[in-house]
């Protein structure tokens, strides 16, 4: 891999977080699973390379300002799913708690 597919590997990441970050704000969630897939893959080809590209200056400092921008948006993310998954994650253990509570005092599932 040279160094502009490099570039244009962590500029494709860039995009897709963004576009992440846009599907976070509006709670489309599948969009933004599968959008993390995509991203997921892209990252993977990057770890895959065996060598360390020689970056020019200019090249070094758009490479980090992509990378910013990445951090950035993944942040932001963050923000947004981390309340959502503490409450899907207080649903999940609400409902397995009632399902033991119903299994212990023999209750059938439907009350």
């Amino acid at each position: 891999m040279n160094t502009n597919e490099m570039i244009s590997i962590y500029e494709e990441v860039a995009t897709i977080t963004e576009r992440m970050l846009t599907a976070a704000r509006i709670s489309d969630w599948e969009t933004l699973a599968t959008l993390e897939k995509q991203c997921s893959g892209r990252i993977d080809m990057l770890r895959a390379r065996k060598q360390a590209a020689i970056l020019s200056e200019s090249d070094r400092q758009h490479k980090i300002g992509v990378i910013r921008k990445i951090i950035d948006a993944d942040r932001q993310i963050r923000e947004i799913i981390t309340p959502w998954m503490n409450h899907l994650s207080g649903l999940i253990n609400s409902s397995g708690t009632e399902r033991k509570l119903k299994h212990a005092y023999g209750m059938n599932q439907t009350g």
